[in-house]
């Protein structure tokens, strides 16, 4: 019984939630373009992707599982993988990019870390819109943050595809 007056009182939350993000502003989604082509362009200038080091015992593994999808091969039947395979068929975008693999994989992966941090930045942005309380914010200060954070986690794990970025 208590597990489903929490439950209904979740559901009543997420709704409200949900209702909040409905009422973007403007100016809050040019934050985040603006931040993305900061971070990208800073990115791209300082060659971040480039001058990071090939690691031939772990890089290569999600791409060759894709290769082989992409081939044809069916996974846990022409191929063994210890790990779930959805993360090597999310990867076979690659092969259709016309860029080399290696650089590819490594900027959808910095796209999945802007996306992540922008997830988390907007779930305690929210959290302090809702709570009631009336919070004033400057726009260049949230840049900032934003940006701190997405470099900030672009330094927590390799540039490479791997399951443990993609959570499938």
């Amino acid at each position: 019984m208590i597990y489903l007056i929490f439950e209904m009182h979740l559901n009543v939350k997420i709704g409200k939630i949900l209702k909040t993000i409905g009422k973007i502003e403007f100016q809050q989604l040019t934050i985040f373009l603006l931040a993305g082509i900061i971070f990208f362009a800073i990115v791209y200038l300082c060659s971040y992707v480039d001058n990071e080091g090939f690691n031939p015992s772990d890089e290569g593994v999600i791409l060759a599982q894709s290769f082989r999808i992409y081939n044809g091969e069916l996974p846990h039947k022409d191929f063994i993988s210890t790990k779930p395979v959805v993360s090597s068929y999310l990867h076979t975008i690659h092969f259709f990019s016309g860029l080399p693999l290696v650089i590819s994989s490594r900027y959808f992966v910095l796209l999945q870390i802007f996306i992540i941090s922008a997830f988390w930045f907007w779930t305690v942005f929210f959290s302090f819109v809702y709570s009631g309380r009336t919070v004033t914010y400057n726009s260049a200060f949230l840049l900032f943050v934003f940006l701190v954070l997405c470099f900030a986690n672009v330094n927590n794990f390799f540039l490479f595809p791997w399951t443990t970025i993609d959570a499938l």
